[in-house]
């Protein structure tokens, strides 16, 4: 009983402390915590994400125009693009080096995904 006492303090004490983050980060700064990112951190990665929206371009334009834009991606930028919106859940494209390969599991996504709405329409 005794640990379990313990452990509830510790709990207790946690849970005030994430409080006290909660409202003022500064205090993770104090605890030389790095949980807050600095705002205008120039070094750090941003992730790459082409202007445009699959899902809106697949809508207006069609599977054709879908894959030309997506033809003028960088590996990375179609793979955040597979990543943004959650097109992946396995995690298996992250590790594809191939674009096409990517390119062909974006737009079978994306169609799975618009028409999975479109059940009920007559």
């Amino acid at each position: 009983m005794r640990n379990n006492s313990q452990a509830l303090k510790i709990v207790s004490m946690l849970r005030k402390l994430a409080d006290l983050i909660e409202q003022n980060p500064e205090v993770a700064r104090m605890l030389s915590l790095d949980l807050v990112q600095p705002e205008s951190d120039s070094s750090s990665k941003r992730a790459v994400v082409p202007s445009f929206d699959v899902f809106e371009v697949y809508r207006s334009n069609g599977e054709t125009d879908l894959i030309s834009k997506l033809k003028d991606c960088t590996l990375e930028e179609l793979i955040n693009i597979v990543r943004s919106h959650g097109l992946d859940t396995t995690g298996k494209v992250r590790k594809w080096k191939t674009p096409e390969k990517i390119i062909s599991f974006i737009v079978e996504r994306v169609s799975a995904k618009i028409s999975k709405g479109t059940v009920f329409d007559s």
